[in-house]
């Protein structure tokens, strides 16, 4: 207490029991407690609620794993030798790979979330979105390059909720169709020299079974004249191994099946040799 003068004249001092003052807040103390406790609980409850939304979102993967497959997935489209292009359900370029850029003569970081009316303007890859059905070995032009593509709409919980295509240079095609060509006529000489092979060492197992030795040197010796004479005879005429090497292969297939092969003299393959070249 201070007086008119500012002069300390007196205290005054006022207090609570300690019991009393426990017994006040006792009440309270139990309610906040209890409001803390529900308060706890709910938060776990909403945690591991939005904790499974998440992992429902990310398709059961947990973090880690989605990043690790990101990697993955975008190590794989680096390294394919198909171009992919992949689109949303509002049209928009969602995946735009290297070779893709490479075949169309595009730079992928221009192309994504773009538009692909933008981006692709003679592409019908969103026509998916609509209709729900996969398309197969199709012709496309695209940019001025022939394409051969497979299409596939993205399908999530029974929702279309994208498309991808998958595609290469159609010539890169033809020259795989003709390799593979090549390699099923090798193995059918192959087939046809090993067969007629097979049936000459019979014939000469059973003739060294007679004892006929003979006859035995006599078939050995025509059919090394008969090679010699064949061979020299293309070499000599045809200065085209490839063609040296088919027509070989079909005089022994003709033999196979009885047959003679006869090659027109004066017949001649110049012009369409040239554009052979000039393709392979």
């Amino acid at each position: 207490m201070f007086n008119d003068k500012g002069e300390i004249i007196g205290v005054v001092s006022v207090g609570y029991l300690l019991v009393s003052l426990q017994q006040r807040i006792e009440p309270y103390l139990i309610f906040l407690l209890c409001i803390a406790l529900g308060v706890a609980l709910l938060n776990g409850l909403l945690s591991n609620y939005a904790y499974k939304r998440f992992k429902t979102t990310l398709l059961g993967f947990e973090p880690e794993e989605m990043s690790r497959l990101f990697s993955e997935l975008d190590a794989t489209l680096s390294t394919i030798k198909e171009g992919v292009v992949s689109i949303d359900s509002h049209s928009r370029v969602r995946i735009f790979n290297t070779r893709a850029a490479q075949i169309l003569g595009v730079k992928p970081e221009k192309v994504l979330n773009k538009p692909l009316s933008e981006v692709l303007p003679r592409s019908e890859l969103n026509q998916l979105l609509s209709t729900h059905s996969a398309e197969n070995d199709i012709d496309l032009l695209l940019n001025g390059v022939h394409i051969v593509a497979n299409r596939q709409p993205i399908v999530v919980d029974g929702k279309t909720i994208g498309a991808v295509s998958s595609f290469r240079p159609k010539n890169e095609i033809n020259e795989l169709t003709k390799q593979l060509s090549q390699t099923k006529q090798y193995a059918e000489l192959l087939r046809s020299q090993t067969h007629e092979y097979r049936n000459k060492l019979n014939t000469i197992s059973g003739l060294l079974h007679l004892e006929r030795i003979d006859k035995v040197q006599e078939l050995i010796g025509q059919e090394s004249d008969h090679y010699q004479q064949l061979i020299s005879q293309l070499h000599q005429n045809i200065q085209e191994p490839l063609v040296a090497g088919l027509l070989l292969g079909k005089i022994e297939r003709a033999r196979e099946l009885g047959l003679e092969l006869k090659i027109e003299e004066g017949s001649q393959l110049s012009p369409y040799l040239t554009i052979f070249r000039l393709r392979t």
